[in-house]
């Protein structure tokens, strides 16, 4: 038998980024293989990255954000937000800057016809 990797559902729900309860659902449910040592459940890297890469391990359409997610999703837009404002107000200046310099670049040109 190859030696690999275990995990325990902790680190599982740690890195699919699910709670532990879920993973024990998982489990039971036949979606996540994994064996049970010590009175513990192990997963191991391959049945993990097969539960990974399934289509229907992402969260439905509708399902609910969990309060920290959505805490850091507002942080990040509010971010976001900020640095749309500073480059709106940085282009308004140099879009200003561009406008002068033509200006004054005509007025060079129509006094030296003269």
């Amino acid at each position: 038998m190859k030696n690999q990797e275990l995990y325990t559902t902790q680190e599982v729900a740690d890195i699919v980024k699910v709670h532990q309860r879920t993973v024990f659902r998982y489990i039971k449910n036949g979606k996540l293989k994994a064996i049970k040592m010590f009175g513990q459940w192990r997963v191991k890297k391959d049945d993990l990255d097969k539960l990974a890469g399934e289509k229907n391990f992402l969260p439905k359409k509708g399902s609910r954000i969990r309060p920290r997610e959505f805490m850091d999703i507002m942080a990040r837009i509010e971010l976001i937000d900020k640095e749309i404002k500073k480059e709106e107000k940085l282009y308004t200046v140099k879009l200003n800057s561009l406008e002068l310099e033509k200006e004054y670049l005509l007025n060079k040109m129509q006094s030296r016809k003269k």
